[in-house]
Parts: structure tokens; sequence; C-alpha cells
């Protein structure tokens, strides 16, 4: 917000479209990563599934856990 002079509703549409242009970014460049054999793609394939999972996990862990603001404020 203070860097791009918005409001909160501005600010969340911008990196709502910088995630979208990251997660076509990583679509893109996955489907374009060439075969370096069948142990080593197996081996991609799992590490790229664990990225996946990771990231989708801090996004749930972000909004399942409870914030301490209020404990800071005390």
């Amino acid at each position: 917000m203070i860097e791009r002079k918005v409001e909160l509703q501005e600010a969340v549409d911008v990196l709502i479209e910088m995630l979208d242009a990251r997660v076509t970014d990583y679509i893109s460049l996955k489907a374009q990563l060439p075969s370096f054999g069948t142990a080593v793609d197996d081996a991609l394939a799992k590490y790229l599934t664990a990225l996946e999972e990771f990231v989708q996990g801090t996004v749930v862990w972000y909004y399942k856990c409870p914030r301490m603001s209020s404990f800071f404020l005390i």
C-alpha cells in the first residue's frame, strides 16, 4: 500500500496479480523441463510435488493458525 500509494483493495488486487503471474510462470517452466532420464525425472517429479505441497501447506498453516497480535498489545 505504501510503496504503490494505493488503498487496501488495490494492494490486494496487485498482490493477486503478482501471485498469479508467478504461478503461471511456474506452470510454464515446469512444462518446458526436458527429460533427464527415468531416475532423475522420477526424483524431480517427487521434488516438485513436495515443493507444491509445501507452498500449499504454508498457505493453509497461515490461515488456520491463531494470530497472536492481541497478545503483543497487552
